[in-house]
């Protein structure tokens, strides 16, 4: 008994549980670059105490980070943090060493959200808590407005056959946290943005749809709907000059608003027809960036060339090459239903 006392202390402060007092927890982490430096802002906080700000620089991840262990007033314990933040000036050699350096370190578990900013990290951080951003990021989630991705996502997609990976893009807009674009990395470098409701299109690519909310116009009436459920097959052909897919979705919609409240009468097949135009167009169009930007952010590689040894032998070591030459048939199937209770569909906010 007096063994398993004496070494009770020493597995509570490994596990930082131990002298909490003396601990400050980092919720969120930004990198970004400054006189050929890594600049490493924190955002830590002890329970029921506002979050501070830390800052350090190295020369490299690992340097930077241990410079915030020494300079910090409380030490920081990095195993609950949930973010990471990705300056828009790094390049893409700073931003795969980065990643990596913190990933090895201290074999950090990967699980954290990773975000990119245009606004200087520390900004942020003094003008929002990395709580704060986690809360919206999550609200934002449920609102389809953003695709959350993980450090150890960012990597493994950064470096498979598609090398090309989506991720959540967050600034400050008038005092106010915006989430209303996501960004395109291929091979560690930005590509290009999308918008909150482009990425709608991907999450029907994906088939990961459930709980979409949009609108249609219909006889001179706008239609909100949800998605309820989705069913996707995607399969790919070798083409004459590429790959070609063959996408086919059936998606059962809610109606759960309407413009016209006085008009009891819905034509289910009208709102069905419209729904699958703009469904297919919205797809089409996502589907044309992938092509036109030779980045496979939708993750068609390995959904379609690793389920084929013809195509995987016939793509896989000039993907990139082979997706620009790409042709998709899309094809979408809706069935609607309506809800007891319909409302008026809100206003958008300017």
């Amino acid at each position: 008994m007096k063994k398993i006392l004496l070494f009770l202390p020493v597995i509570l402060l490994l596990c930082g549980c131990g002298h909490k007092e003396n601990y400050s927890i980092i919720k969120g982490i930004g990198f970004e670059t400054e006189n050929d430096s890594i600049l490493v802002s924190a955002s830590c906080a002890k329970i029921d105490e506002e979050a501070k700000l830390y800052q350090a620089k190295g020369k490299s991840t690992a340097e930077a980070l241990d410079q915030l262990l020494s300079q910090a007033e409380e030490t920081p314990y990095f195993e609950q943090n949930e973010l990471i933040l990705l300056s828009g000036e790094l390049s893409k050699e700073e931003t795969k060493m980065i990643l990596h350096g913190y990933f090895s370190k201290d074999k950090r578990k990967g699980s954290e959200w990773i975000v990119y900013t245009d606004t200087k990290t520390d900004e942020l951080f003094e003008a929002f808590s990395a709580e704060d951003i986690l809360r919206q990021m999550e609200t934002a989630k449920k609102n389809t407005s953003v695709l959350p991705c993980t450090i150890s996502s960012f990597i493994a997609a950064s470096e498979g056959t598609g090398s090309a990976v989506l991720i959540p893009a967050i600034s400050l807009k008038n005092d106010k946290l915006c989430l209303d674009r996501s960004v395109i990395f291929k091979d560690y470098a930005y590509v290009d943005s999308i918008s909150a409701d482009a990425l709608q299109a991907v999450l029907f690519v994906m088939g990961d749809a459930e709980d979409i909310v949009f609108s249609i116009d219909a006889q001179d009436e706008a239609y909100c709907l949800q998605v309820d459920k989705q069913k996707l097959d995607i399969a790919a052909f070798i083409g004459e000059n590429g790959p070609h897919f063959s996408i086919k979705t059936d998606v059962t919609l809610t109606v759960i608003g309407r413009s016209d409240m006085t008009n009891q009468n819905i034509d289910v097949d009208l709102i069905a027809r419209e729904a699958e135009k703009q469904i297919k167009s919205k797809m089409e169009q996502i589907l044309k960036i992938a092509v036109i930007r030779q980045c496979d952010f939708l993750n068609l590689a390995a959904r379609t060339l690793n389920t084929d040894e013809k195509l995987f032998r016939a793509y896989q070591k000039d993907w990139e090459n082979a997706l620009s030459m790409a042709d998709f048939d899309v094809e979408i199937s809706c069935n609607i239903k309506v809800s007891g209770i319909i409302t008026q569909p809100e206003e958008p906010e300017e």
